[in-house]
């Protein structure tokens, strides 16, 4: 017989928050290595959308590869996900640059990016304003 008192309830907490910790610092390799896998003299003067389809691509590729980290097996990597809003309906809706899902049996954490181009004089100063990244 399953429990569903507050023990139960209070280490489903603490493990959802372990896999979020988990997919933060797994996203930020996953960013590393798809980044390292591109030149960047190809992109220096190529769109945000561009680089972002690449670089969305090269970490797709990489949790799929046969030498991927154990832990990769476990994410998918989108691009151009509308978010769900109460406002807002159909092609209205937020687009958010990539995601980062975890699979696991309920509820999946999930880390969401705006890709921003830097360089040439486009620093992430310009990005941020006072209640964040714009």
């Amino acid at each position: 017989m399953t429990g569903t008192g507050p023990s139960q309830t209070r280490g489903t907490v603490a493990l959802h928050e372990v896999y979020i910790l988990e997919l933060r610092e797994h996203a930020l390799v996953l960013i590393w290595l798809g980044y390292q896998r591109m030149l960047q003299s190809d992109f220096s003067t190529a769109q945000e959308d561009d680089i972002t389809g690449e670089l969305t691509r090269h970490m797709d590729e990489i949790t799929q590869a046969e030498d991927a980290p154990p832990w990769a097996e476990r994410y998918t990597v989108k691009e151009q996900i509308r978010s769900h809003t109460p406002d807002r309906l159909g092609k209205s809706r937020p687009v958010v640059d990539i995601q980062f899902e975890r699979h696991k049996h309920g509820i999946r954490p999930r880390l969401q990016f705006e890709a921003k181009r830097l360089g040439r004089g486009v620093g992430i100063g310009e990005y941020l304003g006072s209640e964040g990244l714009g």
